[in-house]
């Protein structure tokens, strides 16, 4: 029995009557080759601080000489630029995923939250508990005291209602706070009877609008947090219209180039803004262009997400074959290996903070301070990092693989769309 069927005649025929066949491997492999990338692009993400207190891109130069800023400025652009790109993407292709072939009954519903109470309530459960354990015990020991105690009063709490606000993040980022991610999509999940009601009456409408409120920062709520709900939505309606989104192979050379000159402009913008003497004497003018730079940005997070999966299709499958072989299957031990690493990188995902953190202050610390030595620490930590959480993922799938599921929730099922 539907419960969601209003008489609306702009809804294909096809999603209605779900006769139309699954996502296909071409698409399914080439989501699966950009896991670990992308989780890797948020790992830079949080190694910037490293080279934070260099400052923009003019003074780097000013500063560090000219071979020093153009390396500034290519670790600046993989952080603070391509790296944005990385979630999202991932919230993209999960509303893609969920909303293909989504088929409005109470009964799927209720099995779509049983199944997402495996891949994501029990993993952001389990490592949030993980998260609060350590800090509890850095704050029980008079050795690990000091550098836990700006985290008292966050561990410690009086109350039930605000213990679960700190573990689920009510209005604030989660304990683990990279989880924020999976709280929003663990919301998305509950609200996706309400999203595929407005896709039906709004249509496109929806994701323009809100990619319309998330171009111009206007959200009313902490979570989920607007950069979600927008990707998502945008991702929900090309699933839910069942687009063939492998056209983007086609086109990758385009749109690289459109994102290489949009972040050469954007680059050139931001480091006019300190030099300019009228900038900083007219504050509205200011206001402006930092409005203006603001939106540009996020235009440049948005064309780094088609160009990104662009590449992915193009690397999965030749771009001359797309025409006549779409249906041409892949090879199943290639994808039961991307497979496998889409779960080991949830595992490095949800592992790599406060590891990563505590690694970062600790080699900043033991390290003279060099310019070179801080961009090869940013380069190689994340990578050392990744590899490490690897290993450490091996051996816990061979012998203890109860923990592993506890801790990924089956990663691979829930971003390969099997329901």
């Amino acid at each position: 029995m539907y419960w969601l069927t209003p008489q609306c005649t702009n809804i294909p025929r096809h999603i209605l009557a779900n006769t139309k066949p699954g996502i296909g491997n071409t698409l399914s492999l080439a989501i699966h080759k950009l896991r670990v990338p992308l989780v890797l692009l948020i790992l830079y993400v949080h190694a910037w601080p490293i080279l934070a207190s260099y400052t923009n891109t003019t003074r780097a130069f000013s500063e560090l000489g000219v071979a020093a800023g153009i390396a500034w400025l290519l670790a600046d652009a993989l952080a603070n630029h391509f790296g944005r790109v990385a979630v999202p993407l991932l919230f993209m292709i999960s509303g893609y995923l969920l909303f293909f072939n989504f088929a409005p009954t109470l009964r799927q519903y209720l099995q779509l939250l049983q199944r997402r109470s495996y891949s994501l309530f029990i993993p952001f459960l389990s490592w949030n508990l993980l998260i609060w354990l350590f800090f509890s015990a850095g704050l029980s020991f008079s050795l690990t005291q000091p550098y836990f105690q700006s985290l008292s009063t966050l561990v410690t709490q009086e109350t039930l209602g605000q213990w679960l606000a700190m573990i689920f993040g009510f209005d604030r980022n989660p304990l683990a706070y990279q989880f924020w991610f999976v709280r929003d999509l663990m919301l998305m999940v509950l609200i996706s009877p309400l999203i595929l009601l407005l896709l039906r009456y709004f249509n496109a409408s929806l994701p323009l609008l809100m990619l319309g409120l998330w171009l111009v920062g206007s959200w009313p709520w902490f979570a989920p947090a607007l950069l979600s709900c927008c990707f998502f939505s945008v991702g929900a309606y090309l699933g839910w219209r069942q687009y063939d989104v492998t056209w983007l192979a086609r086109h990758r050379k385009t749109l690289l180039c459109g994102y290489v000159l949009l972040f050469i402009g954007l680059s050139a913008g931001q480091a006019l803004m300190g030099d300019l003497q009228w900038i900083r004497l007219w504050p509205l003018a200011a206001e402006v262009s930092v409005s203006l730079l603001s939106v540009f940005s996020k235009v440049l997070v948005l064309l780094g997400c088609c160009t990104l999966l662009s590449i992915a299709l193009a690397l999965t499958h030749p771009v001359p074959e797309f025409q006549n072989q779409q249906s041409k299957s892949v090879s199943a031990k290639a994808l039961s290996t991307q497979q496998q690493a889409s779960s080991l990188a949830f595992f490095i995902f949800a592992a790599h903070e406060p590891l990563l953190t505590i690694v970062r202050k600790l080699s900043v610390l033991m390290l003279p301070a060099s310019f070179w030595l801080d961009l090869l620490l940013f380069m190689l930590l994340p990578l050392m990092l990744s590899w490490g959480l690897f290993q450490v993922f091996r051996l816990m799938q061979r012998f203890t693989p109860t923990l592993g599921y506890c801790l990924t929730g089956n990663f691979t099922r829930h971003f390969t769309g099997d329901r």
